[in-house]
């Protein structure tokens, strides 16, 4: 019925990483354009993308696994949950890329499976890559096996490429670690949108669930919505999708600029 209400073919403020509603910000662009042209043409061993929860990290990781998955220059493999020791890291990564052949006993055999298939790989003129999300909570040790990785390598290239999604608190782990933030080739932190683009961000995605930004939106509640959000996208589809059901419910079109204070006043238990 909301949907029926606002003339949606689809629900636009889901807080789902679904590429139908992938929104290039300026920010979007750059990290990607960074990150796409490590994978084609510096092929460095290791690159870190940072910024602030809800800030698309996810969204980005999942643009960038998409156009690898569609290219066959590339294998991937991803990894959502880093909380792990090194050797199920290891045979964690293997799975991803199918590159399990038999059962390995110690970390030497996963070393060894891992070797052979990156070998194989390079022989195909693939490049495997790594994509990991939440990699604030990678441990030291891990790190060092993933830095280690990277030292299987041609004279000419590296076999194996990884690229970190995480928090900032991220980039202090890695300060921590001079041997592996040596390794980096990339590193880029996503800042939050600004007023026009939290504008240009809510009407891309209300045009992709099929109507307009004027007919949901008042002017001044766009402005009601950046001064709460932060420009941060998952608060800003929070704060949208409770929008839209206050609007239904109140039978209020558009959504005014009062509407959208009320509702982040419950959003935020006052």
């Amino acid at each position: 019925m909301l949907e029926q209400f606002w003339g949606l073919s689809s629900k636009p403020f889901l807080n789902t990483p679904s590429l139908d509603f992938l929104f290039e910000s300026s920010e979007f662009s750059e990290s990607y354009a960074r990150l796409w042209y490590n994978m084609q043409d510096l092929r460095g061993g290791i690159c870190v993308v940072t910024g602030e929860i809800g800030t698309g990290k996810t969204m980005l990781s999942r643009a960038l696994l998409n156009k690898l998955n569609g290219d066959d220059r590339f294998s991937t493999a991803l990894v959502l949950n880093p909380q792990l020791t090194p050797n199920q890291l290891i045979k964690l990564i293997l799975t991803e890329f199918g590159a399990v052949k038999k059962p390995a006993r110690s970390k030497y055999q996963l070393l060894e499976q891992l070797n052979g298939f990156l070998l194989e790989e390079y022989e195909q003129g693939r490049t495997p890559v790594v994509l990991i999300d939440e990699a604030q909570m990678l441990k030291k040790p891990l790190l060092e096996e993933l830095r280690l990785m990277t030292n299987f390598e041609t004279n000419t290239t590296k076999l194996i490429q990884v690229v970190l999604f995480g928090q900032p608190e991220l980039n202090k782990i890695i300060n921590r670690i001079p041997q592996f933030k040596q390794r980096i080739a990339i590193r880029y932190h996503i800042e939050p949108l600004d007023l026009d683009e939290t504008t240009a961000y809510i009407k891309h995605r209300l045009q992709c669930a099929g109507v307009s930004l004027e007919s949901v939106f008042s002017a001044d509640s766009l402005e009601k919505v950046f001064q709460y959000t932060g420009g941060i996208p998952r608060v800003i589809n929070t704060l949208c999708m409770n929008a839209l059901m206050a609007g239904f419910i109140r039978h209020t079109r558009p959504i005014t600029a009062e509407l959208v204070q009320d509702v982040w006043a419950d959003l935020e238990g006052r």
